[in-house]
């Protein structure tokens, strides 16, 4: 139904990451791309594939005043927890 990835938001996960060692093909959008950009790409492709019906990405920075974003408009929380509600209000009587 819904998949949700938190992954902590520091310098390096926005950072053009390398393959060294390719052991099968890479996929052209994954090439040079950041750890955020991947893990945006990975949650659109689950949802555009039906793999899901909605997935959240949400980067959030581990410190006292914690920020909390999202890299894409069709990744956020609000949307995901709307598309639950709406599922989740159909069972309800």
């Amino acid at each position: 139904m819904g998949y949700f990835f938190l992954l902590e938001d520091t310098p390096r996960v926005h950072t053009p990451v390398r393959v060294r060692k390719r052991y099968f093909p890479i996929d052209p959008a994954f090439k040079d791309a950041s750890y955020s950009q991947r893990y945006a790409l990975f949650c659109q492709r689950l949802a555009l594939d039906r793999l899901y019906d909605v997935t959240c990405l949400t980067l959030a920075t581990n410190s006292t005043e914690t920020v909390v974003t999202h890299p894409a408009p069709v990744l956020d929380f609000e949307r995901f927890a709307a598309h639950l509600q709406g599922h989740v209000s159909g069972f309800v009587r």
